[in-house]
């Protein structure tokens, strides 16, 4: 997990807290970094309150244990607690609330009665901000807001954005986040969902604490890693082979980079060689625009970079610069900067080195924190102890968290049974089979002593139906209506499934798409 921070969280690493993973009231912080091929959790820490004060202790000991990390961004959810800590443990780094839970709190607060405001005029004021990619912008979708009559006619809205959001405006417009690389912290929601969906969930008896740590460590750790590398390998052309219209250029990258710049080679092939013209600045080129002849863009080669909308968001090459890589023959991809071809955005992982491996071993470091505020006994030499600075007789060996039930062994054991029995008719070795019989008499007798029994007959594990240890059906508080099939009944206006749970512009599209007006419902 080391070599994948060291690589992958320079631009951005995001924190989310979960909860209900425990029979106790402890939240458990993700750290999640975006790769190219998807969101990896490369580190978890328990707190027992969420407090700045506790999670700047975790975050302190992580900083510890990774010196590298230094990330330019920290996207976290409108939690101040999240953002006192990350500020006081990495003062150099800026803070970026999630898109998605900023539009989340703002579509909530509109939606309530109390607040009497026309919701949809509201959300595009807001919005109109949230999307300000200059300062001039900023500052012209403000004024609209301020002087339009929802502003000045809602004393609550007043409050709300002045006081909530308008000091945390460096955190969430697009024009103060200019190199940021995602905008929402979705994939850290869905390693939420699959730790608890995946590894939790199946876990039998009470949700321990040993029991979490047990599942992070041994289970959703390592497999995290190994999606990571499986991913990263069956991108690249040992495990692929790539389709003769992909340049060589782009071959071993990231099948998003692949399919970006594909896109943007087929838009450049609508300009023309006047539409690009080289100045007197080495790598500067101005790039007419496709829609108005008044627009231009200056595409630059030494510090990559290009005036449209496409090149800010994804930090990936445009259409204009494509349309520079087909006109100019002296200017390719390869004349791009070495660090920008080479960086995160463009490239796939390799495997750790050696000594990248051994740090990232649990003898010299693990991602895995006790709740601030027990963190052991002081430094020592022994490098055996699990965690830094901590004593290795402060430490136990955990239990393996039993994972599968009689259930599941049973189908294992029935589906082994019947491949034996697909076999066994091709078997023509005399020897095979004597031993393959004497393997079945043993299993037999295995299961024999595992099976309760009573003068030498096997009880039931469960009482039959219908006798007096089951509750008796009470047939006569049944109404008779409950037996016949009724008509479902659907809401003209119950929400559809594709938009439950979304927010945000797009997602108002698609509402107003699956609504079905009212004088179309029969």
């Amino acid at each position: 997990m080391r070599s994948t921070i060291q690589k992958y969280a320079k631009n951005v690493l995001c924190l989310d807290a979960t909860y209900k993973t425990t029979d106790y009231a402890l939240p458990l912080f993700l750290l999640v970094v975006p790769t190219p091929v998807g969101y990896v959790t490369v580190g978890a820490f328990i707190v027992q309150f969420e407090t700045a004060e506790h999670i700047e202790e975790a975050l302190r000991k992580f900083k510890e244990w990774c010196p590298d990390l230094n990330p330019k961004y920290w996207m976290v959810d409108c939690n101040l607690a999240e953002m006192n800590a990350i500020t006081a443990t990495f003062p150099q780094a800026h803070i970026a609330i999630c898109d998605f839970h900023r539009e989340q709190a703002w579509e909530r607060w509109c939606s309530r009665r109390e607040n009497n405001i026309d919701k949809p005029q509201v959300l595009a004021l807001l919005r109109k901000i949230a999307r300000a990619l200059t300062e001039e912008d900023y500052e012209a979708a403000l004024h609209d807001l301020q002087t339009s009559s929802y502003w000045q006619d809602s004393e609550q809205l007043r409050q709300y954005f002045s006081r909530q959001w308008l000091p945390l405006k460096h955190c969430w417009v697009k024009c103060f986040l200019t190199d940021l690389q995602i905008s929402t912290n979705n994939g850290t929601e869905a390693q939420n969902r699959k730790l608890k969906e995946c590894y939790l969930k199946n876990c039998s008896g009470r949700r321990s604490l040993a029991g979490l740590v047990d599942v992070l460590t041994n289970q959703f750790f390592p497999d995290c890693e190994k999606e990571f590398h499986l991913a990263t390998v069956s991108s690249t052309s040992e495990y692929r082979m790539f389709h003769s219209s992909v340049p060589s250029y782009l071959h071993n990258r990231p099948p998003a980079v692949i399919k970006h710049v594909m896109q943007r080679l087929h838009h450049a092939a609508a300009f023309s060689a006047h539409d690009v013209k080289a100045t007197a600045e080495h790598g500067l080129f101005i790039v007419q625009s496709e829609t108005s002849q008044e627009e231009t863009y200056s595409v630059n080669f030494t510090v990559p970079s290009c005036g449209c909308r496409d090149f800010i968001r994804h930090q990936l090459p445009c259409k204009h610069f494509c349309a520079v890589f087909n006109h100019q023959k002296d200017w390719g991809f390869d004349s791009l900067p070495e660090g920008y071809r080479s960086g995160p955005l463009l490239t796939l992982a390799t495997g750790p080195s050696p000594g990248e491996a051994a740090a990232d071993s649990p003898n010299h470091s693990t991602t895995m924190d006790a709740a601030p505020g027990h963190s052991g006994a002081e430094e020592s030499g022994d490098q055996s102890a699990p965690f830094p600075g901590a004593a290795p007789e402060s430490f136990c060996e955990l239990p393996r968290h039993q994972k599968d039930g009689m259930g599941h062994k049973r189908r294992q054991i029935l589906s082994g049974l019947e491949k034996c029995k697909s076999i066994v008719h091709y078997c023509n070795s005399v020897e095979s089979l004597e031993k393959a019989l004497e393997l079945v008499n043993e299993l037999s007798s295995v299961l024999q002593e595992g099976t309760p029994a009573c003068s030498g007959l096997s009880l039931r594990s469960s009482p039959t139906k219908g006798c007096s240890g089951q509750k008796k059906r009470k047939l006569e508080s049944t109404p008779h209506v409950a037996t016949q099939k009724l008509q479902r009944y659907t809401h003209p206006n119950k929400e559809h499934w594709r938009t439950k749970g979304r927010v945000g512009a797009r997602a108002d599209s698609l509402r107003q798409a699956y609504t079905m007006p009212q004088n179309q419902v029969q």
